[in-house]
């Protein structure tokens, strides 16, 4: 069954998938320095709430559109979250952003 979505909430399930991404990332960080029920929780907790965003988003829109979006969105979050427990963002890492902004961009050009 096909769906359709308003364009915020569209936008909203995006940056809810991931951010369920960047959740799950950082309990995979905490289960690197050894396994603790926390860390697997946040995988657990991420990874199922990824998959039902993206099962709904995937009703709506364009594959490529949604994991490019999602990939934006996740990688600003981990950028983000890495800045919060570092304390700094290096030129390398504003240039790995400033690719994956300029990627999406292209694909929604295109799209």
């Amino acid at each position: 069954m096909i769906t359709t979505l308003s364009p915020f909430f569209a936008l909203f399930l995006v940056a809810g998938t991931a951010s369920a991404y960047a959740i799950a990332t950082i309990g995979m960080k905490l289960a690197s320095t050894g396994p603790s029920p926390e860390a697997y929780g946040f995988i657990l907790v991420g990874l199922m709430g990824a998959v039902m965003g993206e099962i709904i988003l995937l009703r709506t829109a364009s594959l490529t559109l949604i994991y490019v979006g999602i990939i934006v969105f996740e990688s600003l979050m981990v950028l983000a979250y890495a800045t919060y427990i570092s304390g700094h963002v290096n030129m390398p890492q504003i240039f790995g952003a400033a690719l994956v902004i300029s990627g999406f961009a292209l694909v929604t050009i295109t799209e």
